[in-house]
């Protein structure tokens, strides 16, 4: 019985000792990220600049700098992004200041719930009467003020849409007089 004891004594030494070994671990990591935010250091003064992709496989285990992850993201950002010399797109890869400002804001709107959000949503709604105006879509024949549609995130998804609409539409016509239209 004594052996059985002297076993668990271990086993509690032991883990007395790896908890402790623990907190010292973690308390380091704590002051180290507090130094690195304390001290203002820019992202290139920094440990962090050493660090590769690789690096990032998972979460760090002391946290970075808010401005230092911000830094990462942009130098990544302009390792393949020049706006100017985008031409496999069709469409416009340079905005204003003030369109880059609104999109900001549309970033904490969640529209899935119409609820919370009744004047984005409203927004929205009209943004698809003027399209539907534009491209001279049929008026809503069930007396509703706002025409069918729906919006997109991107550019490609709104192209995309509308060609799927016209489709339908010439598959309408088709049907309606009877012959293809082009």
């Amino acid at each position: 019985m004594s052996d059985s004891n002297g076993d668990k004594d271990e086993i509690i030494k032991s883990l007395r000792e790896e908890t402790a070994s623990l907190r010292s671990t973690v308390k380091s990591l704590q002051q180290a990220v507090e130094v690195n935010q304390s001290n203002g250091l820019t992202y290139y003064s920094s440990m962090n600049h050493g660090l590769t992709r690789e690096n990032f496989n998972s979460i760090p285990d002391g946290g970075m700098a808010p401005r230092h992850v911000k830094e990462l993201i942009i130098q990544n950002h302009l390792g393949d992004f020049t706006p100017r010399l985008n031409t496999s797109s069709y469409v416009n890869v340079v905005s204003e200041k003030e369109e880059r400002e609104v999109a900001l804001l549309g970033g904490e709107v969640n529209l899935a719930d119409a609820s919370v959000y009744p004047a984005s949503v409203e927004l929205h709604d009209t943004v698809v009467n003027m399209l539907a105006k534009l491209w001279h879509a049929p008026p809503p024949s069930d007396g509703e003020k706002n025409y069918c549609g729906a919006g997109t995130v991107g550019s490609t998804e709104a192209c995309l849409l509308a060609g799927e609409f016209s489709l339908v539409l010439c598959m309408r016509c088709t049907f309606v007089i009877g012959k293809i239209i082009t």
